[in-house]
């Protein structure tokens, strides 16, 4: 139920400032560093203008900006985009092609193993082999795994057919955010093309039969100035404490609903929450990503480097907000979070909507950016539309614009896929679970929502590595930690621990756990963008069954490196909920 207070800050939210914000960003395409500039200062200005103070922050990104490409088969020349942060090929690339059959859940797999993102039998039969030196075309999104794949296979090139009419843009690198010394090796050296569907049916008929087929693509790609708005609004209790909610502002092309729809819902959300400030608990801060599509999340990897120590030490929460308001998104499904914030956040709809939502792990994108540090987080996006609306629809399954396919296409431009109705709801949503998250007198999160299906997860691995390797140690430390963090639990609800002892632990647990299940990447680093798969330490366990008698050595060294770090996470967690109990 909303108390008083959140009724009266809810009953102050409106559209009357968002949206204009909506209608100046579907005139800008905020692809291009000046744009995306002088979109960072509109929104400056509109917070100052309803009193809200705000600082620019600006940094050097690397970005990559794509430009014309094409794929030329038999004299036809096929319009074609390029993923951002691709190798440019502008003299073109001509070769032989080569069929790659995608599985149909390619597109959120780990790629461990080939066969996770590829048909098995293309894989089994020596496929990879014969890549070497062709230009593959297989369907999908310019999915960064799978392109790093071709290139490892020594693919001449990446041809990627979409499921639709429509060409969506993308980033193909691996690297999250701008690189730096470490990792700069592995921006990609492979050169690729994207093509709808009815252009792709040809190319891929050509693959099949081995024929040739050319394509070339243009990209700039350099370091360029940005600027990143951030809202700090101060807590009267807990002032250095905060949640951080935020999203991105550029965008492909204009992006109504990928992300003006979130920008203007962030500014209502900071204008309501700033004059209401007095009713915070903790502080609230709000900030505009820059560098989210063509650098791969580059502002948000960049404030999560900037100010490391002070996530660590005071951030409680975040929150990502992306394409809400969107229409036809009428419907609060397999939102992405962590599991310690489903209930809270799952009450939250509840209350506000009187919808039941689902939940899903989050996968590894949407301005993510702080698993490494270790920071709960509930919402990627938040309304989408309903599974019976998108069959009417005819679409297929898209994860932006709340489930239109207008998503990084051209056409969301368009101020029809912006809903007021839907964007005023969205707004109190957003309103409603940060304010929640800053006030509450014991964090909302429950750490054995998020414990059991690692317990489960670490299992499974020893039960599939058990010819070749012994994880019972780690399964031992698991259930040990489980049952701790249970009494934890349990103590906290029956009022037997103090509010301040309860908080520095559930903060304590995500500082652990949430690297623990999310991150190879020490702490201070990000991890690549591919979809990680649960306590990846222990992943290797996966397929060690299935490896040569040559292989499997190396496995059992990650294994036993991995089993090391899940233990000492196991026993680290132990001890902060030990400490909170007494």
């Amino acid at each position: 139920m909303l108390t008083s207070t959140e009724k009266s800050v809810l009953g102050q939210i409106t559209i009357a400032h968002s949206w204009p914000l909506i209608e100046e960003f579907s005139t800008i395409v905020r692809e291009h560093p000046d744009e995306c500039n002088r979109a960072a200062e509109s929104i400056a200005a509109r917070l100052r203008k309803l009193g809200v103070p705000v600082t620019v922050h600006e940094m050097n990104l690397r970005l990559s900006l794509p430009g014309k490409s094409g794929v030329i088969l038999d004299g036809k020349e096929f319009r074609a985009k390029t993923p951002a942060l691709s190798r440019a090929a502008p003299d073109g690339i001509e070769a032989e092609l080569i069929y790659v059959p995608s599985r149909k859940d390619s597109l959120k797999l780990y790629s461990v193993d080939p066969r996770d993102m590829f048909e098995a039998s293309f894989v089994d039969a020596g496929g990879p082999a014969r890549i070497k030196g062709r230009i593959v075309v297989t369907e999908g999104l310019s999915n960064p795994g799978k392109l790093n794949l071709f290139e490892q296979w020594g693919a001449a090139g990446a041809i990627v057919v979409n499921p639709g009419v429509d060409i969506h843009w993308g980033s193909c690198s691996t690297i999250w955010g701008s690189p730096d010394l470490d990792n700069m090796q592995r921006r990609p050296r492979i050169s690729a093309a994207i093509v709808n569907n009815p252009d792709g049916q040809p190319i891929i008929a050509a693959a099949r039969a081995g024929r040739r087929a050319r394509f070339y693509t243009h990209l700039e790609e350099r370091w360029w100035a940005s600027k990143l708005p951030e809202v700090r609004i101060p807590g009267t209790s807990e002032p250095d404490k905060f949640v951080l909610l935020h999203g991105h502002y550029d965008s492909w092309d204009t992006g109504v609903s990928d992300n003006a729809t979130g920008d203007a819902c962030m500014l209502e959300v900071a204008r309501a929450l700033w004059d209401n400030r007095k009713h915070l608990r903790r502080g609230v801060r709000v900030c505009w990503w820059p560098g989210h599509s063509s650098g791969r999340y580059g502002g948000s990897a960049w404030y999560v480097d900037r100010f490391w120590l002070d996530l660590d030490e005071n951030c409680v929460a975040h929150t990502n907000c992306d394409s809400p308001g969107c229409r036809d998104a009428n419907t609060y499904r397999d939102i992405r979070m962590h599991a310690e914030c489903a209930d809270f956040a799952v009450a939250t709809i509840r209350d506000l909507t009187g919808q039941v939502a689902s939940t899903r792990r989050p996968n590894r994108s949407s301005d993510y950016s702080f698993n490494n540090v270790g920071v709960s987080g509930f919402f990627m996006g938040t309304s989408m539309m309903s599974l019976e609306r998108r069959k009417e629809l005819g679409y297929y399954e898209i994860s932006g614009s709340g489930g239109n396919i207008s998503w990084h296409t051209e056409h969301d431009r368009n101020m029809e896929w912006a809903d007021r109705d839907v964007l005023l709801r969205d707004q109190k949503l957003y309103a409603l679970a940060v304010m929640r998250a800053a006030n509450a007198e014991i964090l909302p999160f429950d750490w054995r929502a998020s414990v059991a299906p690692m317990v489960e997860t670490i299992r499974g691995y020893a039960a599939q590595a058990k010819a070749h390797f012994d994880l019972s140690p780690a399964v031992a430390a698991a259930e040990s930690m489980a049952g701790r963090v249970a009494a934890f639990q349990a103590a906290v609800a029956a009022g037997k621990v103090t509010a301040s002892a309860a908080n520095e632990a559930i903060q304590g647990l995500a500082r652990v756990l949430i690297p623990l299940d999310f991150t190879v990447e020490p702490r201070t680093r990000h991890d690549p963008a591919y979809v990680t798969p649960s306590v990846p330490a222990l992943a290797a366990a996966v397929n060690i069954a299935h490896m040569d008698t040559d292989t499997v050595p190396y496995a059992q060294n990650s294994l036993l490196r991995g089993q090391n770090r899940v233990i000492a996470a196991c026993r680290d967690a132990e001890r902060i909920v030990d400490r909170a109990m007494g």
